[in-house]
């Protein structure tokens, strides 16, 4: 495979040759060939990417062929990874969600190497109006290590981001027997960005 345009960062006019899944070899081609050709750059990487077109990471009933289709649509913007992400909500739309994103990258391959890993946003957040944002109040709840575990493998093992407010991640790492899983799973936690202190998370931390 052969690409042709000009580099992001020095816009210099390039040919570059892929073999397989490297690149091979970038020859530089004459400035006067530069003009009107397209850009060439990395590929971006979205942590949150809560749907597209109407259709949502929780919607109920989200389907596989929903979730390749969202997916599929960020290419056009230059996006190849990306985190599905899926706000506060139900235990039965978490159900639906994970599961239609694991039969997804079960099925095809690109989505698999699409989907490095998925964010849960909530709904172990802060129900205080402000910091809440726009996530549903009667479906914020605290902190339950049993729930997310039944999430984590209804995902396959894909929640690799999770969003908590200071208290519930407090009481993720409070206790060692959770803590130890937390680790070997490669799971990443954000704390919720507004109305937040880290001193009610020294408990969990020391």
């Amino acid at each position: 495979m052969e690409l042709v345009g000009r580099r992001y960062d020095t816009y210099e006019a390039v040919c570059i040759k892929i073999k397989g899944e490297k690149i091979s070899s970038i020859e530089l081609l004459p400035d006067s060939e530069a003009a009107g050709l397209p850009f060439i750059a990395p590929a971006m990487f979205d942590l949150q990417i809560n749907g597209y077109g109407g259709i949502w990471f929780n919607k109920p009933g989200l389907t596989s062929d929903e979730v390749c289709q969202v997916l599929e649509k960020h290419y056009q913007y230059g996006i190849t990874r990306l985190c599905p992400t899926l706000i506060t909500s139900s235990f039965e739309d978490y159900i639906s969600g994970f599961t239609a994103i694991r039969e997804a990258c079960e099925e095809n391959s690109w989505a698999q190497q699409m989907v490095p890993g998925c964010h849960l946003e909530g709904p172990y957040i802060s129900p205080i109006q402000g910091p809440r944002g726009a996530h549903p109040l009667d479906q914020v709840r605290a902190a339950d290590w049993d729930e997310f575990c039944r999430l984590q493998e209804l995902s396959g093992n894909r929640i690799r981001l999770i969003t908590l407010a200071p208290k519930s991640i407090t009481r993720f790492l409070l206790s060692k027997k959770q803590l130890l899983p937390v680790l070997s799973s490669r799971l990443v936690i954000r704390q919720q960005n507004r109305n937040t202190s880290w001193r009610l998370l020294k408990p969990g931390l020391n």
